[in-house]
């Protein structure tokens, strides 16, 4: 995870590899750090409905 701000708002970007066969995948999500944790919920959905075509 990297924890920054840009133009006054905090961000983090979480970069997770996934591994699928011989294949390695980095998936990276940016989220604005806030109160509501909407966007974490997305990042998680991202990692769960990951598919390789």
């Amino acid at each position: 995870m990297i924890v920054y701000c840009r133009d006054g708002r905090g961000l983090q970007d979480r970069v997770v590899f996934l591994l699928r066969g011989r294949h390695e995948y980095q998936l990276t999500c940016r989220i604005l750090v806030d109160e509501d944790d909407a966007d974490v919920e997305a990042c998680d959905e991202l990692k769960r409905s990951f598919r390789t075509f």
